[in-house]
């Protein structure tokens, strides 16, 4: 019996980038059902060399 993994939106996101690079953001908002601002906060989290929080003018 296969155990069912519920992912979040994020995770959906980044591993439906991750699988093609080509996907732009309107496509993945159309099929995975997310907004726009989730999906810019999806790929701004994690990215290599971003930290978090306000920069320093």
């Amino acid at each position: 019996m296969p155990i069912e993994i519920k992912l979040n939106n994020a995770e959906r996101i980044r591993r439906a980038k991750l699988a093609n690079p080509a996907i732009t953001e309107q496509e993945m908002v159309s099929t995975l059902g997310v907004t726009a601002g989730q999906v810019k906060a999806a790929l701004a989290y994690k990215n290599p060399g971003q930290k978090p929080g306000r920069k320093r003018a």
